[in-house]
C-alpha cells in the first residue's frame, strides 16, 4: 500500500510515534525513526525490521537547527526522496497556574512545541516541494483549545504550533503537499501517565476516561498518509484539518477529552 514510499517519524522513539513507525513499515514504507534516545530508536527500528521492512535510526533533538538539518539531509541520501512526515515529540511542563509558571520550563515547552516543527518544516518543506508532493502530519494535543487550571504554558504552546501549522498549510496549498494538525484521542502512553500523576499529586481532578491504545491512534494518523486519501473533493493540495478529513467533508475540530 505504501511500497516505494519514504516516511520520517519524529518521536517515533515510544508511545504513538512508534505505534506508527511500525504500521507504516508493515504497510511497506521506509521509515525514518527519530527522537532524542537513540536506544529507543534503535528498539522500534528492530520492530520494523522484524515485520520484514526497511528502518533507518536517528537521533535527533529537534531545538537544535544543525541536527534537523543533518537528519532530512541523511533521509535523503539513503532513500533518494521524502513522501511523509510524522511529528510527534511533545514537552509537557509541570503543572502550575499561570502565575507560578517556570519560565525556564515554559521556554522549553516553546522549544519542542513550536520551534521544532518551524525547524522540520524549514528542512522538510524544500524537499517535498521540489518533489511536488508530500505529506506533513503533526501530532498536537486537545488541550491546544482549552483552558483547564494549571496547564497553561503547555496548551499555549500547543495552541502556537496548531496555528503555525495550519499557516503552513495554507502557504504551500496547490503544490501537492499536504499538511494536517493531527488531535489524538487520550492515549495509553508513558507521557499520559505522568501528565495524571502530577496532576494529582497537585490535588486537581484526574479524568478516569480510559486511554486509547497507542496502536489504534497511530491506525488513525497513517490513513492521513495513504495515497489519495482524505483528500478535498476540490482537489486541494493542503489541509489544515484535525483528525481525518473525509473528501468533500472538512470536519470541524476534532476535540477528545482527557
Amino acid at each position: 500500500m505504501l511500497d516505494e514510499h519514504v516516511a520520517l517519524v519524529i518521536g517515533g522513539g515510544r508511545g504513538i510515534g512508534a505505534a506508527t513507525s511500525v504500521l507504516l513499515g508493515r504497510l511497506g514504507a521506509s521509515v525514518a525513526i527519530a527522537a532524542r534516545t537513540g536506544s529507543e530508536v534503535s528498539r522500534v527500528s528492530e520492530l520494523v525490521r522484524a515485520e520484514g521492512g526497511t528502518a533507518m535510526p536517528w537521533t535527533v533533538d529537534v531545538r537544535r537547527p544543525e541536527q534537523v538539518q543533518q537528519m532530512a539531509d541523511q533521509v535523503l541520501r539513503k532513500f533518494g526522496r521524502l513522501d511523509h512526515v510524522v511529528h510527534c515529540p511533545g514537552y509537557l511542563p509541570d503543572p502550575d497556574f499561570v502565575w507560578d509558571v517556570d519560565p525556564h520550563q515554559l521556554r522549553a515547552a516553546l522549544d519542542v512545541n513550536v520551534l521544532g516543527p518551524v525547524l522540520v518544516a524549514r528542512h522538510v518543506v524544500p524537499i517535498m516541494l521540489e518533489q511536488g508532493a508530500g505529506n506533513l502530519v503533526f501530532v498536537s494535543s486537545a488541550l491546544s483549545s482549552r483552558a483547564v487550571p494549571g496547564l497553561g504554558a503547555y496548551a499555549a504552546s500547543r495552541a502556537a504550533e496548531n496555528v503555525l501549522v495550519r499557516t503552513l498549510a495554507a502557504e504551500v496549498r496547490g503544490s501537492g503537499v499536504r499538511v494536517d494538525v493531527f488531535i489524538p484521542p487520550a492515549t495509553d502512553t508513558d507521557a499520559l501517565r505522568q501528565f495524571r500523576a502530577a496532576l494529582a499529586g497537585r490535588g486537581a481532578p484526574v479524568s478516569a476516561m480510559a486511554a486509547k491504545d497507542p496502536d489504534d491512534v497511530a491506525e488513525a494518523i497513517v490513513r492521513l498518509c495513504l495515497p489519495g486519501s482524505w483528500r478535498r473533493a476540490d482537489g486541494a493540495g493542503s489541509r489544515a484539518g484535525y483528525g481525518p478529513s473525509f473528501p468533500g467533508n472538512q470536519r470541524p475540530v476534532r476535540r477528545h477529552p482527557w
